[in-house]
């Protein structure tokens, strides 16, 4: 114990660094010690393939919000994952939507430093180190920046915690979004010494981070992430007035911005050209109601998908959560009405510039609603901003605390957490009834349990645990304003009180589940539907979601993420498929879609019932035959021209599917010969892979090969070894001209954008190594050294 004090009197920032660490390892530890794995893996149980051997040890999932990782993220990443480890870029992924550019797509952020643990490593066992990994650096990010400021470790610590276990930034660990929000506060160091220093290895290390939060599969959280420390980056210089300095700093800056876009080259331009070919890549949504404000102090006030969920909330859980402690809520505004620097003053109005892009606020939601890049954006998102600046005010607030001075701070600072702590149970004065479930409700404090609750008791017990950890914060913070001596010892105490709230309250969200469940035996399913399908494809109900197949290495023509290729999308949808998001089949009736794309075999309990011209059940139950599925490849002999993408769409629709395999709509195409052509004659894959097809024709009278893959640029055709041009067939495939006779056609993906993209990255990553390895200094310039804590810390407006 006393090495433990000694050392924390020596190195306290080093030994903050160790308790948030120390932390982390807490909220993870059901699956870090332990053969289990992060995430909530039984939801793959619950589809058909699996449900048969496992629907008794699993009766319903863990969190079924966590669904996305299971049927998106991780079959994306596993396919990246065995392209990289096969020393390949994941380019395109022939398995989902009939083929689709999977680099463009992002998602699997498989080149984020921290990903890459996943393809060196097992994968499953890697996940839970994934997450505890980006909080780590989120949390150490905070600690760094904090210090930077002047404050004082404790005050340090405390921000770190607040921000590092908010539930907006632990709830979406599953999602490549906290990718770029864990390295934020790593961006507002650099960006704090660059506008300090003007160091050209402050800005090679801010071209890093900003590459790899462009590389983290999210865009926008990208925006998100680099945009406040940007802003923070000219108020420094603003107010440091050094003319000689401020060229060369916002110099190095614009440099530390192209360098990172350089070094995510490599999926932003295959983003970049897929922004041409979809319908949109707008995530707009927001700003919210009033009742989303209720995420800051009680997020369990309508449920929450791992306990109890009721409805008649705001969105979902993962959107309107924005919890980051009571006591560091209570200290961020306490430390506000105490003492205004010019630092808590930035991040007080950048906190409420980004609460008013999730909120509804009158006047100033307008205002926003039409400014280039916001109005793309899902601006709920903007609650991780507000998130970080709270930590970083709550920080303040205990700074103060622990320097108070004057008999009217030891008054005025209780009393304003006082009031701070009462503000959420205002509630209850309109919604008085919920005091009858008082007994039961106390019974589920200080967290509430995995069991069904009525509305009431989980209501009041939600406000109730709001009011356990405010009361204990208002009276640790009145005993430190009253007891100045004992002030560290009540900080600690403070502390305590919310890693315990933020890491009891976060243990489960993302639940530990045995690894037999993440990675199961392959089901008998499965296997009979690989042994079928051949080179056509599959599709299905709910009994099997769309991107498992790229998991599974199964051709499905359905997908689910975004954004949606156009022409794949208007095809689709013109023929009667359901679109959420991407490409599905929900209901039975969707016959069109399925036949157009191939679709030979269903997964479906309920088309397994029927029996009719298309729909035949086989042995194997639900596996269904769809006998009116156009083939993936043939050689038309006649088709239909169409002079632009609508009218064959309009041809599409208005025809019946016959005839999109006998005469297929072949856009700006000659008028066919004359004479009655024959029918249309079948073609052979000699190889089929994620690289590319390769068919054997046999043509009767020249005519067009139509293979019913998405057509997407960078896609090359040869016949006979000769360069021939790709057709766009039936709206979203393609088509080449083949003379009459045998033929040897290939299809080979090698897109001009994704080479250049690998030398632009190659060589940011270049420039961006010597300027971290070169001289720090500048020549004739000596940079004034930090001030003391204290001053810094009261440097006021």
């Amino acid at each position: 114990m006393q090495g433990l004090r000694n050392a924390a009197r020596r190195r306290p920032w080093l030994v903050c660094g160790l308790v948030l660490a120390a932390l982390i390892a807490w909220l993870f530890s059901d699956a870090l010690f332990s053969s289990k794995v992060l995430g909530a893996q039984d939801v793959l149980l619950l589809q058909t393939p699996f449900a048969e051997s496992h629907i008794a040890s699993v009766p319903r999932a863990s969190n079924q919000d966590l669904s996305d990782a299971i049927y998106q993220m991780e079959p994306d990443m596993l396919f990246a994952r065995d392209a990289v480890r096969h020393f390949q870029l994941p380019i395109w992924s022939p398995w989902i939507g009939a083929g689709e550019p999977q680099l463009a797509m992002e998602q699997h952020a498989i080149f984020y430093p921290i990903n890459l643990i996943a393809v060196v490593f097992p994968f499953w066992q890697s996940l839970e180190w994934l997450a505890a990994l980006k909080l780590l650096a989120a949390g150490l990010g905070t600690l760094l920046f904090l210090r930077r400021l002047g404050l004082r470790p404790l005050a340090g610590l405390l921000g770190a915690i607040s921000f590092t276990f908010c539930s907006f930034l632990v709830d979406w660990l599953e999602h490549p979004l906290v990718n770029a929000w864990a390295l934020m506060p790593l961006m507002f160091v650099f960006a704090d010494r660059l506008a300090e220093k003007a160091k050209a290895r402050d800005a090679g290390v801010l071209a890093a981070l900003m590459g790899f939060a462009l590389l983290g599969g999210n865009p926008q959280s990208a925006v998100i992430a680099v945009v406040p420390p940007a802003v923070w980056f000219i108020f420094q210089i603003v107010r440091a007035r050094r003319s000689a300095r401020l060229a060369r700093a916002v110099g190095l800056y614009v440099l530390a911005g192209v360098l990172g876009v350089m070094l995510a080259a490599v999926v932003l331009l295959p983003f970049a050209e897929l922004g041409g070919q979809a319908t949109q890549l707008s995530r707009s949504a927001g700003p919210y109601e009033r009742n989303f404000l209720f995420g800051l102090v009680t997020p369990e006030l309508w449920g929450r998908p791992d306990k109890s969920a009721i409805t008649g909330g705001p969105f979902n859980y993962f959107e309107r959560t924005a919890y980051l402690g009571a006591v560091p809520l209570i200290l961020a505004v306490a430390g506000l009405a105490i003492r205004r620097t010019r630092p808590q003053v930035f991040f007080a109005v950048l906190g409420a510039a980004s609460l008013g892009l999730v909120v509804r606020i009158p006047i100033y939601s307008h205002l926003v609603s039409g400014v280039p890049v916001l109005d793309r954006m899902n601006r709920g998102r903007w609650w991780i901003v507000l998130c970080f600046c709270g930590a970083v005010l709550a920080a303040y607030g205990l700074h103060y605390l622990l320097e108070l001075e004057g008999r009217w701070r030891r008054i005025a600072l209780p009393a304003v957490a006082a009031a701070v702590a009462a503000i959420p149970l205002l509630w209850l004065i309109p919604h008085s009834d919920v005091l009858s479930e008082f007994r039961h409700a106390l019974g589920q404090l200080p967290n509430i349990q995995r069991d069904p609750l009525p509305r009431p008791t989980l209501q009041l017990a939600s406000m109730l645990r709001w009011a356990l950890f405010a009361g204990i914060g208002v009276v640790l913070i009145a005993l430190a304003s009253w007891q100045p001596r004992r002030r560290y010892l009540l900080a600690g105490a403070l502390i305590a009180v919310t890693a315990f709230d933020l890491v009891t309250f976060q243990r489960g969200i993302h639940p530990a589940t045995p690894i037999a469940w993440a990675n199961p035996p392959e089901p008998a399913l499965v296997g009979q539907i690989r042994s079928r399908i051949g080179h056509e494809r599959m599709g299905g109900l709910i009994e099997f979601q769309p991107n498992l197949a790229n998991r599974f290495r199964l051709r499905d023509a359905r997908k689910y993420e975004l954004p949606n290729l156009k022409r794949r999308e208007d095809l689709w949808t013109g023929l009667g498929g359901t679109s959420a998001g991407g490409a599905m089949l929900v209901t039975p009736e969707e016959t069109r879609a399925a036949d157009v794309f191939s679709v030979r075999w269903m997964i479906s309990y309920a088309l397994g019932q029927t029996h009719t011209a298309r729909w035949r059940p086989t042995p194997v139950a639900p596996i269904v035959e769809n006998r009116k599925a156009l083939p993936r490849a043939w050689v038309a002999y006649d088709w239909r021209s169409a002079g632009s993408e609508p009218a064959a769409v309009a041809k599409m629709v208005k025809g019946p599917d016959e005839q999109a395999f006998i005469a297929p709509v072949i856009e700006g195409a000659p008028t066919p010969p004359s004479g009655s052509p024959p029918p249309p004659s079948a073609a052979h894959f000699q190889t089929d892979g994620i690289k590319g097809a390769r068919l054997d024709v046999v043509a009767k009278r020249p005519g067009r090969l139509v293979l019913n893959d998405t057509w997407y640029p960078g896609w090359k055709a040869e016949v006979d070894g000769k360069t021939a041009a790709i057709e766009h067939a039936n709206v979203a495939f393609r088509a080449v001209r083949v003379p009459a006779g045998r033929h040897v056609v290939t299809f080979t993906y090698r897109p001009a954008n994704v080479r250049t993209g690998e030398v632009l990255s190659l060589l940011a990553a270049l420039a961006i190594a010597l300027l971290i390895l070169s001289p720090s200094g500048i020549p004739g310039y000596r940079s004034r050294r930090r001030g003391s804590p204290a001053t810094n810390a009261d440097d006021r407006p």
